[in-house]
């Protein structure tokens, strides 16, 4: 075993929790661990398909080849593609091959080729051929004998599968045709030679003249297909019709221009354009001269009536002051008259008369009216005559208006005259657009006449070359004659097969491993048990792994005694490491010191997991190790074993022991085998063993083994053998459980774990026995 081998067992025994990252060592130790598995898989797996190969018809492929060159398909287009812009591509030989390699791969070629030949001639399982091969031919390829009949009968076999889903109505049968079309579709091979303009054809059949016989007929039927292809039906016709119309359309188009002409009077659009041009321009400044004479008669006319506006029409002649008022002194003179009329009625009346009242009223008021206009300056007298400045800016006013209204006048004419000419304008350019279009239609009508007559002629030498079956594809080889059955697809399949079972075989291994439960690498044993490993035991041969009798001769035992001497024992080289790493981890255990008294039991889930040549070899550990005497107790009364490992009788042992004196530590039966090691074997149960290992037998034992052994092994039978042994791996100061590599489902060894901690045992850890590593040394080496 190699070192990276033997540190993984001893990291795994140390009870390390890391959880392993997956490498590439990890998928090679699955793969490695389910070998055998592997192995017979890729053998089944690829001993049918060679076994298939073997009952296949052989395959005979015609072929043949097809040189694609320029020729009018490439070097013009189509005349009814090419009416309107084109746009120039630069086209390679690509183009032209993939075009013709989607003609040959169309389905019609394939139906015609069977509606010349007939379905029944390409039906599977029957030997369909044509014309040339005689019976002298069938019978040299052996067509007719048992081979061919088994052949046969497997070709119709692969049919079972279809007929299978159209009984089960997942399908709808197909008739006779379509199964031939399918046949031809699916047998036929095209291809290119690279960097060539070559294309390549190829026909799979059973029989030789049938595959040359439809390759040339698929030839034949795509050379067809392939004028008709690159043709245009009709396209004379229709380009002598198109020039006819256009024809028409010209003529008309010319006339039309004529009419124009005429019509208008007009025989130069341009110098009529350039007068009205230059009219509408001089009357345009003329317009913008006469608005600012305009605008400045306006302004002069606002200004003088502003002025005029402050000027009055007259002014003062004379002015005399000084005249007599002529109303105040007629007042004075009513006023004097009534008053004397007052003095007279107060004469004759009352003070308080009406009449006198009235008088005195009028007397206050008189005299009033007297006082105000007596309070008046003196009066004056004004002559005012015509103001001749006032004459004279009227004047300039009525002659500036007058300016003003005839240059409004001019103005209005004049923009008549601009709007006249702008119509004039416009109506040359309403003819000239006319024109125009006219011209341009007559042109584009010239153009396309001559395009539609130049297609015309194309179209006549398409049909001439069509009528002659004159193409760019020319038969480079002809459909071949196969002699020999093609190889190249059983040494395709072979390799398919190959890899399909080398792949098959690996995810086959993953598979058997995800549906393996049992336990294999420490890593197992903490995720699923949650216990260290306290050791990995390599496999081994069984002689390899228990202690080696190192005598040149066998001791006899005496006649008196029974007993043979003591002799040397040896733990096995390659184990030997191995059981060192276990002894350290029970010494921990035994509180770390070699001077303590301990008792360990061995046991197991089931039998024959190696737990008497566990015990054994531990128990010549420790006793090698030198710190004190080590026994081994043989607790399996069933099946005991320690009495054949260290060659010693069967009785007394330790059912005699307890039913003499369970307290005595058995030392009437204990055989010395070395100077620190001693044996007691199981001894005669003769079924009275399950009554005598009851709780308090085996503890005083294994009290009394205390007081004279520093180390005691018990090798406990199985769980699943002998429930009682829980009572005895209670009596133990701790239990070590042994479990066979890949033999126990995990769950299996859960329970036998979840028994023992019931009664709350000690348990140490667990051992990993017969431990494979699967992976060869050079190749984990090399990793």
């Amino acid at each position: 075993m190699n070192t990276e081998r033997s540190a993984h067992a001893s990291s795994g025994s140390a009870g390390s929790s890391k959880t392993s990252k997956k490498s590439l060592r990890d998928l090679l130790y699955v793969v490695f661990g389910h070998k055998r598995k592997v192995l017979i898989f890729m053998v089944l797996l690829f001993g049918s398909v060679v076994f298939t190969l073997l009952l296949r018809s052989p395959v005979y492929r015609s072929e043949a080849k097809l040189l694609v060159r320029l020729g009018r398909e490439s070097v013009t287009l189509d005349p009814t593609a090419t009416i309107g812009q084109v746009a120039h591509v630069n086209r390679t030989y690509d183009w032209e091959i993939n075009s013709e390699l989607e003609i040959l791969k169309n389905r019609e070629i394939a139906e015609q080729v069977v509606d010349e030949m007939g379905p029944n001639l390409f039906r599977r399982g029957v030997l369909r051929t044509v014309s040339d091969a005689g019976e002298d031919a069938i019978a040299a390829r052996g067509l007719n004998g048992p081979l061919h009949v088994v052949r046969d009968i497997f070709s119709a076999a692969a049919d079972a599968p279809e007929r299978l889903t159209i009984l089960l109505g997942l399908a709808q049968p197909l008739s006779e045709k379509e199964k031939a079309i399918r046949r031809v579709m699916q047998n036929l091979k095209v291809g290119t030679l690279q960097n060539t303009s070559v294309i390549t054809l190829s026909y799979k059949g059973r029989d030789p003249y049938l595959a040359k016989a439809v390759l040339e007929k698929f030839i034949q039927e795509y050379l067809e297909k392939h004028i008709s292809v690159y043709s245009t039906d009709n396209s004379q016709q229709f380009f002598e019709r198109q020039a006819s119309q256009l024809r028409a359309k010209l003529t008309g188009a010319e006339k039309e221009l004529q009419e124009i002409k005429d019509t208008t009077g007009i025989s130069s659009l341009e110098e009529q354009r350039s007068i009205m041009v230059n009219t509408i321009g001089g009357l345009e400044r003329s317009i913008a001269e006469t608005e600012a004479q305009l605008a400045a008669a306006n302004a002069k006319v606002a200004g003088i009536q502003q002025i005029l506006a402050s000027v009055p029409e007259t002014v003062v002649v004379e002015e005399v002051t000084g005249f007599s008022d002529y109303g105040a002194d007629l007042m004075r003179d009513q006023l004097y008259r009534l008053r004397l009329a007052e003095k007279d009625l107060a004469a004759k009346y009352n003070p308080g008369t009406r009449q006198l009242e009235a008088v005195r009223e009028q007397v206050n008021m008189g005299s009033a009216l007297l006082e105000q206009e007596q309070s008046k300056p003196d009066r004056t007298e004004v002559k005012k005559g015509v103001n001749n400045t006032y004459q004279q800016m009227r004047v300039i006013l009525l002659t500036e208006q007058s300016d003003a209204v005839a240059l409004q006048s001019k103005l209005e004419k004049m923009q008549i005259q601009v709007a006249e000419a702008t119509a004039r304008l416009r109506t040359l350019n309403e003819v000239e657009n006319k024109t125009s279009r006219v011209q341009r239609e007559i042109a584009l009508l010239v153009d396309n006449y001559g395009r539609y007559f130049e297609k015309s002629e194309e179209a006549r030498i398409d049909n001439a070359l069509k009528g002659e079956a004159i193409s760019n594809i020319r038969v480079l080889q002809a459909a071949t004659l196969p002699a020999a059955p093609d190889g190249r697809q059983e040494a395709l399949y072979l390799a398919l097969g190959l890899v399909i079972a080398l792949g098959g075989g690996i995810g086959f291994a993953f598979f058997c491993e995800h549906l393996d439960h049992s336990l294999k690498t420490p890593e197992d044993v903490q995720d699923k048990l949650q216990l260290p490993t306290l050791a990995s035991i390599p496999q081994s041969r069984l002689n390899a792994v228990r202690p080696v009798f190192k005598s040149n001769r066998w001791r006899m035992v005496t006649a008196r005694t029974g007993q043979a001497a003591p002799v040397q024992w040896d733990i096995p080289v390659n184990v030997r490491r191995h059981y060192a790493t276990l002894r350290d981890q029970l010494l921990l255990h035994a509180n770390g010191s070699l001077r303590g008294h301990y008792v360990i039991g061995i046991t197991s889930c089931s039998r024959q997991e190696g737990v008497s040549t566990v015990a054994a070899n531990l128990a010549s550990c420790l006793a090698e190790h030198g710190s004190g005497d080590v026994l081994l107790v043989d607790a399996n009364a069933h099946h005991p074993s320690v009495h054949r490992i260290f060659r010693a009788r069967l009785s007394p042992g330790l059912v005699d022991v307890l039913a003499a004196t369970p307290d005595s530590g058995g030392n009437g039966a204990v055989v010395r085998r070395t100077t620190n090691l001693s044996v007691l074997t199981a001894g005669n149960s003769n079924g009275s063993s399950a009554k005598l290992f009851t709780a308090e037998n085996l503890a005083s034992f294994l009290q009394a083994t205390k007081q004279d052994y520093h180390f005691t092994v018990v090798d406990m039978p199985a769980l699943e053998e002998d429930s009682s042994m829980v009572r005895l791996a209670g009596s133990c100061d701790g239990v070590v459980l042994v479990v066979e590599t890949e033999r126990l489902r995990w769950e299996a060894v859960a329970t036998a774990k979840q028994q023992l901690q019931r009664p709350n045992i000690n348990i140490l850890g667990v051992l990993l026995n017969k431990r494979r590593f699967p992976v060869p040394k050079w190749i984990y080496a090399a990793l």
